[in-house]
Parts: C-alpha cells; structure tokens; sequence
C-alpha cells in the first residue's frame, strides 16, 4: 500500500507540472515535423538504392531461374548494383575489400530442397559495417520469397505438393524459403515488404517519428534523476530516511509514478503523428507501447542511479545530458549512420535508443519476431541491472547520510 501511495503521489505530482508535460510532448511533436520535412530526401531510392551486391547463383533449376529473373527487373535495378562472382570465396573477398556491402549466395539444391519439401536457403552475408543499407538488400529477397515469382516456376517441378497450393497462398514460400548466414552479424534494422515507393515505404517522417519518440522517452532520465532528487537534495531527505518505508518499496514507488506520466505522453505522442502527420505505426501499436515502456524503465532506472551517484544536482544534469546526447547520436537518432568501425558498432551496441529503434522499426515493418524479442530481453536486462545499481547505490547513500 505504501508503495502504491508513493506512486500515486509522484504521478500527479509530475502531472501538475504543466510545462514539463507540455514541453516533453510537444517539442519531440515539433522535432519530428521539422526534421521528417526537412531530410525526408534522405530516405529515397536515389539515396539508399545502388547498393554494391556480390551475387552467386549455383542452383540450375527454376528456384535460380526465377531469382535471376526478379534481379533484372527495373525496380529492384533501382536498388541494388550486382557484381556477379565466380565462386563462394571471391564473394566474400569483395566484402572483405569492401568492394561490396553484401552478398546473396543461392546454393546448388536451392529448389531441390523446396521441391522435396525440405526447403530451400537464400544466403546473405554482409561484414556488419552498415545498419541500414544491408536490411534493404535482405528485404529486397524476403520481398522474394513472399511473392508468386518462386511459386509460379516451381509448380512445374516433379515430387511437390504445390499443384494442390492456390497461388494466393505464399506463406508456404515464407516457411519454405530462408534467408540467412551463419557468419551474418548484422541484424536488420528496418524491413519492408514491398519496395514499390508505395505506403509502405520508410519517409523521413516515418523514421524521426520512431527515433525522436526514443530520444524523448531517454530525456526522461532527467525525469526520473529529478523525481529522487527533488527530495535527496532537499531538507526532506532525512524525513524521508527515517520514515518507515523500505528503501526498495520507495525506490519502486517512484518508478511506477514517473513510468505512469511516460506511458501518458507516449500515447499523445503515438497518436498525434499517426493521425495529424501520417505517420505508419503498423498494425498494432502494443507491441511499441511494450517496447516504450521497457525503454522507459531504462531510462528512469538510469537517472536514478545517476542522481544517486552524482555530487551534486548540476552534476547529474551535465552527466544525463553527455549521456543522452551520445546514446542518440550513435543510434542514428539524429540522421542514419553507415561508420566502418568496430568500436562505434560496439558503442552502438551499448545504446538503449539503438535497441529500442531496432526492435520498433521492425514492428513497424513487419520484420523479424525474433529481433523484436532480442530487442526487448535487451532492454530488460539493462532496465534490471541499472535498478539493482540504483538500489544499492541508494542503500549506500542512505548509510552515508545517518
């Protein structure tokens, strides 16, 4: 009960503070406006398309046939520049030289295997140099393998159940049909499944909607630092020591009150740029809430610990800012980044924005379920170890003072 009260308290606290709650809807309404207008250029083809590809197709039979087919079309032309190769090894030499950015390796039983009901695997490989680019070009073959091209060549093959398949059905390419790489690092970012320039096209809008909801929700570090600090560096601290109140269930209590005014403005925001800016969300927002609301543990979670270990409140405010600032930039939040550096991929990795980002743009755009997951245990796990830091940074604290 006693935690449910220090939530409550916190909640309406914070909600009564008008200009904060105005300012952190409203100025992630206007970034986003400002910005989704201003680089929407960057997002085109002419921008992302003309992707150096190395390609090698060993499989002889309609599967290959089809896929070669579908890489002479004028639209998927508009994306990717393939160098054909000889051989696995020189495919992954021009990755290696950085003469391609990524490689699509068909094998030799690509349609044996489908036609055997075993199915068949469309291999790409890329050196993780890139976020963007090489989740287009793994797009291009999902668009592929979810499309009529492959089932239209294959239904004339012996030993195969698909003369009894409508050609409606394509979810039997999509399980039959993989694409992957053993040695492929890179995650996909954003997935599309169409690439016609059409609804579903990523916009500028689209995207800094996605990364200036990330930025915003990471703002609330000040958030939480502010909501312990308001009462850590103020003559009530010692009220508050003495009280008879476990330092877990308080700590807790004004997670609970400043994630309830987060989830509150998150909302304003979602559907303020669904409905007034167009924005694509895709087909269910709960999953993004679910994502937003992880995030946002993160990020209060964080200005807690950060409150409870900075000398000072000036302190922890340059920190969180320098904090935030970083996080966002190397995530891409401000503008895509392709950097051929192992150390920024690390830093990138360190990012709570970049896996919220990730997990988000492909709920958005019908990616893959599995680095939804990923992006959300990611979350978790740095949401769970930086409030167990603040906790016992806080035990610490407490000490010190009596």
């Amino acid at each position: 009960m006693k935690l449910l009260n220090i939530a409550k308290v916190t909640f309406f606290r914070r909600l009564r503070d008008k200009q904060e709650l105005l300012t952190n809807i409203f100025l992630p309404l206007l970034l986003i406006f400002i910005l989704g207008t201003a680089l929407q250029g960057n997002f085109g083809v002419s921008e992302l398309g003309d992707i150096p590809t190395a390609y090698l197709n060993e499989d002889k039979g309609p599967g290959g046939e089809a896929f070669e087919e579908f890489l002479e079309e004028e639209e998927i032309k508009q994306w990717l520049h393939v160098i054909p190769v000889d051989s696995y090894d020189q495919g992954l030499a021009l990755i290696d030289q950085r003469e391609a950015l990524t490689f699509i390796y068909l094998p030799e039983n690509f349609s044996e295997g489908i036609a055997s009901g075993g199915g068949g695997t469309i291999e790409i490989r890329d050196a993780g140099l890139s976020q963007l680019l090489p989740s287009v070009v793994n797009n291009i073959v999902e668009s592929y393998t979810q499309g009529g091209n492959l089932m239209l060549a294959l239904m004339d093959m012996e030993r195969t159940a698909l003369k009894e398949t409508s050609v409606e059905n394509s979810r039997f390419f999509t399980e039959k049909i993989r694409v992957g790489g053993e040695d492929n690092v890179q995650k996909p970012l954003i997935l599309r499944n169409t690439l016609d320039g059409g609804e579903k096209q990523i916009s500028g809008m689209d995207y800094y909607a996605v990364t200036m909801l990330v930025m915003f929700i990471m703002w609330g570090i000040f958030t939480g630092a502010q909501s312990l600090t308001e009462d850590l560096f103020t003559p009530l601290k010692t009220r508050i020591y003495m009280a008879p109140v476990g330092k877990l269930s308080y700590f807790l209590g004004k997670t609970i009150g400043v994630l309830g005014t987060f989830i509150f403005q998150i909302l304003v925001i979602i559907f303020f740029t669904k409905w007034v800016y167009g924005v694509g969300w895709g087909e269910t927002l709960w999953p993004i809430l679910g994502i937003s609301v992880v995030l946002s543990l993160v990020a209060i979670a964080i200005g807690i610990a950060i409150a409870l270990s900075a000398p000072s409140e000036s302190g922890s405010a340059a920190i969180i800012n320098g904090f935030v600032v970083i996080s966002t930039f190397v995530a891409g939040g401000f503008f895509p980044i392709e950097m051929e550096s192992s150390l920024f991929r690390i830093i990138r990795s360190l990012s709570p924005n970049y896996h919220a980002q990730q997990g988000i743009f492909n709920v958005v755009y019908n990616g893959s379920t599995a680095a939804i997951g990923e992006s959300i245990l990611s979350l978790l796990a740095i949401s769970a170890g930086v409030l167990l830091m603040a906790f016992y940074q806080g035990r610490r604290k407490t000490h010190e003072d009596l």
